[in-house]
């Protein structure tokens, strides 16, 4: 098993289209943590959406 950390919790794509919702239940349900867990669904979202097309500034992730 790779070592995790901080930044690389879990083995994932840099680009993986998964809102943070998404991957908090994925990371509990793989994970097998039992939490209660509420995710509220973005209006006006659409799965094809690109980030670039919402028009919101972007500030490229670094590492630590």
């Amino acid at each position: 098993m790779a070592e995790r950390g901080f930044t690389g919790y879990w083995p994932l794509p840099t680009r993986h289209g998964m809102t943070l919702g998404e991957l908090a239940r994925l990371f509990a349900g793989e994970a097998g943590i039992r939490v209660e867990l509420h995710v509220v669904a973005m209006r006006n979202a659409r799965r094809g959406d690109w980030y670039d097309a919402t028009g919101l500034p972007w500030l490229a992730p670094r590492p630590t």
